[in-house]
């Protein structure tokens, strides 16, 4: 009986060690700390209009976006999901949660969330 009850409690902790909420897909852009976003977007680098930076966050009072990454072509992102200039995508510590081509949209989202 004592091996039957080790042998089950090693599988559960062997199951347990094995699973995550972070989509395997996402892993490397996700945020790291609860309450935050990580941004993630390419965009062409000649046109200001398409551009984030920490000024345009600062302006429009949006704290909660510690970092960001930037690709300068669809061909340069990491991300099967970028199939058009721009794109901006944001992560929380989980899983993608919104994904944009408009500049303005990102921002009124990033300003209600």
């Amino acid at each position: 009986m004592k091996k039957v009850s080790f042998l089950l409690l090693t599988i559960v902790f062997l199951l347990l060690g094995c699973t995550t909420d972070v989509n395997r897909d996402y892993e490397q852009f996700v945020a790291s700390e609860e309450g935050t976003y990580q941004l993630y977007f390419a965009a062409d680098p000649d046109n200001e209009e398409d551009m984030i930076d920490r000024d345009i966050l600062k302006e429009h009072d949006i704290r909660h976006v510690p970092s960001f990454t930037f690709a300068d072509s669809t061909d340069s992102a990491s991300l099967p999901d970028m199939d058009e200039l721009p794109t901006y995508i944001l992560f929380d510590t989980e899983d993608k949660v919104y994904q944009t081509h408009s500049r303005e949209e990102l921002i009124e989202f990033l300003q209600e969330n």
